[in-house]
């Protein structure tokens, strides 16, 4: 696989782009660290918009991205967050689950 990667700069905004998404790619393949990862999306947010836009296309349908939202959810790696409209739903990106 090659070497683990450092990101750096300022945390990312994932619903500017889909830098969160290709991120969690870079963890799951081991080009990037977990720690990386948390000190990267220390702050961020994400909406389930953002992910059917900039998503795999595998995945860009509300009910698939609800359910991978919530597989995260449960795996501590996202927080839900109350938003102002009972149909858009939003989640705070976690550290991690320790």
């Amino acid at each position: 696989m090659g070497e683990n990667v450092e990101l750096r700069g300022p945390p990312a905004n994932p619903e500017a782009d889909h830098e969160f998404i290709a991120d969690c790619c870079r963890y799951q393949e081991g080009i990037a660290t977990e720690q990386a990862i948390k000190a990267k999306y220390r702050f961020a947010t994400i909406r389930a918009r953002d992910i059917c836009r900039f998503g795999p296309n595998s995945i860009r349908d509300r009910e698939s991205v609800i359910k991978m939202a919530e597989v995260l959810v449960r795996r501590g790696w996202l927080v839900p967050m109350k938003t102002h409209r009972r149909d858009t739903k939003r989640w705070r990106i976690a550290i991690g689950p320790d």
